[in-house]
């Protein structure tokens, strides 16, 4: 699947330059995140809210078919749930331990490039209807961890304070699907609503020990030129 992800974004990339309409836009992703793994000692414990925001970038090379990619800002994240416990390792912070049934919190800030195809109808009115299928690729700028239910290698109690750092591995890659609408407002402007859902692929945590996958439903806001 990484191959062929990354097959994909290359293939894309390439062709770029031989398409000849190009419509820039802009958009604002309010968004929930949560984590998947591939244990039951260790599994998502909720939801948190994040944001996405950047530039969209479509290239048709038919009437109703692009390539779409961009660049964006994200913060994202969600909760662990430690059944067992467990000691965190961290290079950049004293090692934490987790209490049994202790829950972490994740927030985690990214540079993310989607890429794949889009699929519009026929305008309906004012309206054109799209689809899209593609991947995303995400490299990190920062995470921190929170948690109230541990203590440090100190011996400090931390009550919701930063107590990690950069647990995350520097890049993520995830697929996405998604639907919306274009509202044309004449002269090629058009405002953007739409629904995404992302889906991870790589471990997002930097631990070999178990497989966490990041997935996030946002609501796309913008304006297409």
């Amino acid at each position: 699947m990484k191959k062929f992800a990354l097959i994909f974004t290359l293939a894309i990339i390439t062709a770029l330059p031989s398409v000849a309409q190009i419509k820039l836009g802009v958009s604002l992703e309010p968004q929930i995140s949560w984590f998947g793994t591939d244990r039951k000692a260790i599994k998502g414990d909720g939801s948190i809210g994040g944001v996405s925001f950047g530039l969209n970038v479509d290239r048709y090379f038919a009437k109703q078919y692009a390539f779409y990619t961009g660049v964006f800002i994200e913060t994202t994240g969600g909760y662990l749930k430690y059944q067992n416990g467990t000691t965190i390792h961290s290079k950049d912070t004293p090692n934490f331990a987790v209490k049994p049934n202790g829950s972490v919190k994740y927030r985690t800030q990214y540079i993310s490039i989607p890429t794949g195809i889009k699929l519009k109808t026929n305008p309906i009115g004012y309206n054109s209807f799209y689809a899209i299928l593609g991947f995303k690729t995400s490299l990190r700028m920062r995470t921190k961890g929170f948690t109230n239910d541990g203590k440090n290698s100190s011996g400090i109690n931390s009550m919701d304070g930063e107590v990690l750092k950069n647990q995350t591995e520097w890049a993520n890659l995830g697929y996405q699907l998604g639907v919306g609408t274009e509202y044309s407002l004449g002269n090629s402007v058009s405002l953007l609503l739409g629904i995404t859902y992302n889906n991870g692929i790589t471990n997002t945590m930097d631990d070999e020990n178990v497989h966490v996958n990041l997935n996030n439903l946002s609501l796309k806001l913008g304006v297409m030129f």
